[in-house]
């Protein structure tokens, strides 16, 4: 049975927990450490749950937002948690751009819902959420943060 299933796609336990390594590799290279705080503010898609379970593999804390969450609730949360790092769906990036400054983030990963849809939904959910005039500083795109991990052997998994 599949690990995890979304719009249509299913994801093997292979293939899940491979991707968890890659990126639990990512966020090593790039210096989350041992309970720092990684918040993750993405709605219930295989980016939101491979980040969760890969901020876990390293020792940081994974913290959840739920991403129709309003500017300031992001900004209380963020702060509360002393988050330093945030993996975020597109459609927030806008929201967080906002109130950033307000927070001691210190680095954004924007991740696009449009990574794991089939082809039909992808191009017209990339079409719907381009943002717009954004001026966040330290911004990644998940796919850059992704190909960090990409050195992991295929036959090592743990």
């Amino acid at each position: 049975s599949p690990a995890l299933e979304f719009l249509g796609i299913e994801y093997s336990y292979k293939e899940l927990i491979r991707n968890i390594d890659l990126v639990a590799i990512s966020l090593k290279k790039l210096n989350i450490v041992e309970n720092e705080c990684v918040t993750i503010c993405m709605p219930n898609t295989p980016e939101g749950v491979i980040s969760f379970y890969a901020a876990n593999k390293i020792g940081a804390i994974a913290s959840m937002i739920h991403p129709l969450s309003a500017e300031n609730e992001i900004k209380n949360y963020l702060n509360v948690s002393k988050t330093s790092w945030l993996i975020a769906v597109d459609f927030t990036i806008e929201k967080i751009d906002k109130i950033i400054e307000d927070t001691k983030v210190k680095k954004v990963v924007s991740v696009s819902v449009a990574e794991s849809m089939p082809l039909t939904l992808k191009s017209l959910y990339t079409a719907s959420n381009v943002p717009k005039n954004i001026k966040l500083k330290n911004l990644n795109l998940w796919k850059k943060v992704q190909k960090f991990g990409w050195e992991l052997p295929a036959s090592c998994s743990s």
